[in-house]
């Protein structure tokens, strides 16, 4: 791996690293802002829902009391008045009891039948002498009792999405109570009604539009309101894949768990339909303390995801750039960094080559660099200086051969010269040494033939060691050595002797 790639590599982390880390945790701190304050804004609207419910539920307690002001026990006329007081207040049920739960006027189906007072949380307490409400669960029987069939069949709720048997023939009901007493303050009889939550679609768009101003956004209901029967929805504006109201659907087992058998509110998101929602779930209560159902809000999360990417966009943006500025700022910083590295990588290279002439163009960046660029151009300097002088020793040893070969061509010429001259004194002393060994001369003394007889053989290689003397020998590989000839020794030996016939 370069050193390039390394320091890019380094630099790419050194920048982007930090970016990425800054974006991960403000997309991260953004989307758990935006995601807590749509739950925290789910959250107070269901507090804001549960109280308008609560609300609405006590005032239509406190308009059967008032209303109850004006029914007269006088015989004739109080079925009617319970009838218009009925249709004025958009009761489901209002009807006349004594204290022990027989009927005396009203919708009741069975006159003779007793109304059972002690299963009944909301008449258990208006029996102690004060109005009282709440929310109550009617089964199938009793609203037979309070209403007839028509009040019956009127309950019965039905899966939206499949059909089948009924879901239930229970009915939530708004109920209140108001005593009767004599002059002596003992509850006589109770005049008590409701209204029927069942497919009370008014209440819960009521509901959901005093809560959310804008109803749609892009096509999709903005909030939605639903009230539960256990874990059934009786009363709600969220729509099915059919575009009908989603009656009869239950909610999933984790909130059933939560809110029915725990009485905890739960917060999540679902998938309605469709489209994601932040959702909340509070328990419904009867006057008892009874979890009988649920009161759901839910929040469409798609305006908080737009909200969620214009601030991630905005966020990102100046990150991105300040990231892109850091890496262009690093590969800036690498670029001259490496740019003087590879310029002294490609003058070493051509060096190594060779090529000792080129200039070497090597920019200067940093200061460490530009001693090394100008510790390297000395360099160069000095091998080309030494490389000259190597050159011209070069051309001077040439010269010094050529001379030298040319000395020794002349030496060889010369002692062949000289050779061949040699040779006619050499073969006439020969000669003449043999003529006197011989005799011819006259008769030679032993000693003095013994001088003589060593130098015809010397004498007849000489000519031919001359001739192959070797090269080297001009050039003081060997040299000639002197040996010293006896002649005056000879000569006066040839005194001694005297003559032609006593010497030689």
């Amino acid at each position: 791996m370069s050193i390039r790639t390394v320091l890019v590599l380094g630099m790419l982390a050194v920048a982007l690293i930090p970016a990425a880390l800054i974006g991960a945790i403000g997309v991260t701190s953004i989307n758990t802002s935006v995601r807590s304050e749509a739950q925290s804004r789910v959250n107070q609207d269901l507090e804001i829902v549960a109280a308008s419910y609560r609300e609405q539920s006590a005032r239509l307690a406190y308009s059967i009391e008032s209303a109850s002001g004006r029914i007269s026990f006088a015989p004739g006329g109080l079925t009617e008045t319970l009838a218009a007081i009925r249709r004025e207040l958009d009761l489901t049920v209002l009807n006349i009891c004594d204290s022990d739960g027989r009927p005396i006027a009203g919708t009741f189906s069975d006159p003779g039948r007793t109304i059972p007072l002690e299963r009944d949380p909301v008449l258990r307490k208006a029996l102690e002498g004060k109005t009282a409400w709440g929310t109550v669960v009617l089964e199938a029987e009793r609203l037979k009792l309070e209403g007839g069939a028509a009040l019956q069949n009127a309950a019965v709720v039905f899966d939206a999405e499949e059909a089948g048997e009924p879901v239930t023939r229970s009915a939530l009901l708004w109920w209140a109570a108001c005593p009767v007493s004599d002059d002596s303050g003992r509850v006589t009889a109770l005049i008590y009604g409701g209204r029927m939550l069942n497919f009370n679609f008014g209440l819960v768009d009521h509901l959901r539009d005093a809560v959310f101003s804008e109803k749609e956004f892009r096509g999709k209901p903005r909030g939605t309101v639903t009230i539960f029967l256990g874990d059934v929805r009786v009363a709600t504006n969220v729509l099915t894949q059919h575009s009908t109201r989603a009656i009869g659907t239950r909610v999933s087992e984790t909130v059933r768990h939560t809110v029915l058998e725990n009485g905890s509110n739960y917060m999540g998101e679902a998938l309605v339909v469709d489209a994601w929602y932040l959702s909340a779930y509070t328990p419904l209560r009867d006057p008892f303390g009874m979890t009988i159902g649920m009161i759901y809000v839910g929040l469409l999360r798609a305006p908080y995801d737009d909200l969620q990417n214009r601030l991630i966009a905005r966020f990102l943006v100046p990150v991105a750039a300040v990231g892109l500025i850091a890496v262009l700022a690093a590969l800036l910083i690498v670029n001259r960094i490496t740019r003087p590295v590879l310029a002294l990588n490609q003058s070493a290279a051509r060096l190594a080559s060779g090529d000792l002439d080129h200039a070497v163009a090597i920019p200067h960046t940093y200061r460490e660099l530009k001693s090394l660029s100008a510790a390297f151009a000395d360099m160069c300097t000095a091998i080309r200086k030494r490389d000259q002088e190597l050159r011209a020793r070069n051309e001077e040893l040439s010269l010094a051969n050529l001379k030298l070969e040319q000395s020794s061509r002349n030496y060889m010429q010369t002692l062949g010269f000289v050779t061949h001259e040699l040779k006619a004194p050499l073969a006439a002393i020969q000669m003449l040494i043999a003529t006197m060994v011989d005799g011819y001369l006259g008769k030679v003394s032993p000693p003095g033939l013994g001088l003589f007889q060593p130098h015809p053989a010397q004498l007849r290689r000489a000519p031919g060691h001359g001739a192959r003397l070797p090269g080297p020998l001009a050039v003081g590989a060997r040299r000639a050595v002197r040996d010293h000839v006896p002649h005056r020794s000879v000569q006066e030996r040839r005194g001694d002797g005297g003559g032609p016939d006593g010497g030689l």
